[in-house]
């Protein structure tokens, strides 16, 4: 396994919303922030915030950035590399 991937598996392990999250949008991907809400049980600001993070990391991918509601995210190889090693 790659170094940067070590560090992200280390990145979202250390979160129960993050593994929630990208566990999630491995199975249902693409997905809005309300489904993940939804379908993980949080509070939609934390997933919301939790989201901008993996984004930033590079795990996941906004498909709609030009939009500032009703956004979609996707899970992308770096992420599901992520959730590979997780399991």
């Amino acid at each position: 396994m790659e170094q940067d991937t070590k560090k992200l598996v280390a990145y979202v392990y250390a979160s129960k919303l993050r593994r929630k999250i990208l566990t999630f949008l491995s199975k249902k991907s693409p997905a809005r922030p309300m489904e993940i809400t939804r379908g993980i049980d949080y509070y939609q600001s934390h997933v919301s915030n939790t989201l901008k993070e993996l984004e930033r990391r590079g795990v996941i991918e906004c498909l709609t950035p030009e939009k500032s509601s009703w956004r979609v995210y996707n899970i992308t190889e770096t992420g599901k590399k992520v959730v590979n090693e997780l399991k």
